[in-house]
């Protein structure tokens, strides 16, 4: 689920006005030219080197922690991200007061999301769902993954889970691939998720405005749009 160009464009016009100085939670590479200086904070080194496109004076990419960032208050114009509060959906009461500390004032926040259907989708319901023709493997792994997640206090879960809730639902990968026409390298991509050791969070938007509110005043999504689960996938703005 990587930023369309569209999406892409966006978030480059959601922070428009306020795109001098700006800070990308993660290093998605399709937003390194947004904003005249863009400075990328990410937990993981491996993501930084096999990712982040060279670095240059107003392009650089740092190591460090989100829920505890190394700069001083008020540094950054603008916030984007990409998924983001997918991976620190069980940090998010610190995660926005901290956002918030290095926002300038009348700075703005737009990070696209993956939100959980409300009411929320049933495993059998997406089962029944793999007779649709458009149904592909990405999107089948995503809304199995926010149907499980909104069992789960706070919409987290150990995305391990997932992995082995799909094995107990098509222990047999050769069937699936004939029922549904999948290549078995897209179905077999799950695998790499086994040995996983963290956790991901699929809130819904109810969840995660509310979330919001205690820290920001303006809190509203603008709509994605032109690829499969686009209504799931919107961009959070925040002021």
């Amino acid at each position: 689920m990587l930023p369309s160009p569209p999406d892409v464009d966006r978030v480059n016009r959601l922070i428009a006005e306020n795109n001098q100085n700006v800070l990308m939670l993660g290093a998605t590479p399709q937003y390194a030219r947004l904003g005249e200086r863009l400075t990328a904070l990410d937990g993981t080194a491996k993501m930084i080197d096999e990712y982040w496109p060279q670095a240059d004076e107003n392009r650089r990419a740092i190591l460090g922690d989100w829920l505890s960032m190394p700069f001083s208050d008020g540094k950054f114009t603008a916030i984007i991200g990409d998924g983001s509060l997918t991976s620190a959906a069980n940090g998010l009461s610190k995660l926005f007061p901290e956002a918030r500390r290095v926002l300038a004032p009348g700075g703005v926040l737009a990070v696209r999301c993956f939100c959980a259907p409300e009411p929320p989708e049933t495993i059998k319901d997406i089962i029944e769902s793999l007779a649709t023709p458009d149904a592909n493997p990405l999107c089948f792994r995503m809304r199995m993954a926010m149907a499980m997640a909104a069992l789960q206090p706070n919409y987290v879960f150990p995305i391990r889970d997932l992995a082995l809730m799909f094995d107990s639902l098509f222990p047999d990968r050769k069937a699936l691939a004939e029922k549904t026409g999948w290549r078995r390298d897209e179905i077999d991509r799950i695998d790499s998720m086994k040995s996983a050791t963290y956790s991901v969070g699929f809130p819904p938007r109810s969840w995660l405005g509310e979330m919001a509110a205690q820290t920001f005043t303006r809190v509203e999504f603008a709509e994605s749009e032109g690829y499969p689960l686009a209504e799931l996938c919107p961009i959070l703005v925040l002021e």
